[in-house]
């Protein structure tokens, strides 16, 4: 028994004690010694009794706190981004892949995930990081999306060069601008984006088979918001040295993998410095061709793209990809 002399005065069943002690002292009563026995005895037994309900309460709400633990698991597994972080998603996707500067496109999630990260509050994802569950929904949404946004880019690159849609350099850097750069074009769009275009337009011209096959891993589109790319189109027969077993396109073969090597080169043979003389006599080079083939589709057109950016545009500019 615990608490010491005093405990019968604290113990709520000290009433009872105290009616079992007048009981047990009525006509001649019991001896000291055996009432004392008694109740000690009794308070043992009320004691264990009271210990028994605190394991009770105790135990009631360890249970308590692992419905709550469960409920946190099950709600993990079941978390979705919301809508509007799915925007964010893809608007941050958007302006990654039209970076002026960016090399790697098919790995570019890896540069989306540092960025939300950076920006948690103001885009409205200080509910996830940090929670490893839902870190796992966020980074599969992400690789989807941009999955989604390098198909479209792909078509809107592809479109910009094709009968019946083909447009200038000037133009496609406008409106490619508008559509995927945060912010839009602004009044004085970066010549980076204008030489970079270029770049990609010449590949998608010397290599139109792949430019026209989808991507075999990519998932459903999420950027439904296209303006000028054609309709999703139904995978194509490629050559059997670019598939694997299966039909996919084998790895290193698609058609952002091959726009990635294709800079790369660029970038190791002549330095990452777009101002350097060899890039320069290249880049007018590839400008002049692009502006002579396209430049009449639509310079002639009102379509209120911005004057100044239908003009042939030189390597006159200070543009760079980055070091890492």
């Amino acid at each position: 028994m615990t608490g010491g002399p005093g405990w019968f005065g604290r113990s709520p069943y000290s009433h009872r004690l105290h009616f079992f002690a007048q009981a047990g002292s009525v006509g001649q009563g019991l001896t000291q010694a055996d009432l004392a026995t008694r109740l000690i005895m009794l308070a043992a037994t009320y004691e264990q009794s009271a210990e028994q309900h605190r394991k009770e309460k105790d135990q009631n709400v360890i249970d308590t706190k692992k419905v709550f633990e469960d409920l946190k698991v099950r709600l993990g597994e079941t978390f979705k981004i919301t809508d509007e972080q799915h925007v964010n998603i893809r608007t941050l996707a958007k302006d990654v892949i039209y970076e002026k500067g960016r090399m790697s496109v098919s790995f570019m999630q890896n540069d989306i995930w540092p960025a939300l990260l950076r920006e948690q509050g103001a885009l409205k994802f200080t509910n996830i990081f940090g929670i490893p569950v839902r870190e796992k929904v966020l980074k599969k949404a992400i690789q989807k999306t941009a999955s989604g946004v390098r198909s479209t880019f792909r078509e809107d690159i592809l479109a910009s060069v094709s009968p019946g849609s083909a447009m200038s350099l000037s133009k496609f850097t406008y409106e490619m601008a508008m559509k995927y750069k945060r912010g839009g074009a602004g009044e004085n769009l970066d010549r980076g984006f204008t030489l970079r275009n270029a770049l990609l337009r010449k590949f998608v011209l010397e290599n139109l088979k792949i430019a026209q096959t989808p991507e075999a891993a990519d998932p459903e589109n999420e950027d439904s918001d296209s303006t000028t790319s054609p309709p999703p189109q139904k995978r194509k027969h490629v050559a059997q040295n670019t598939k694997k077993s299966g039909g996919r396109i084998a790895r290193g073969q698609d058609f952002w993998s091959l726009v990635d090597a294709f800079f790369t080169k660029l970038v190791k043979d002549w330095g990452r410095v777009l101002t350097a003389p060899s890039w320069k006599a290249y880049m007018d080079e590839v400008i002049l061709e692009d502006n002579k083939r396209f430049d009449d589709q639509s310079n002639n057109s009102n379509d209120g793209t911005n004057s100044k950016l239908n003009k042939p545009v030189l390597c006159t500019h200070n543009a760079s990809f980055p070091t890492s």
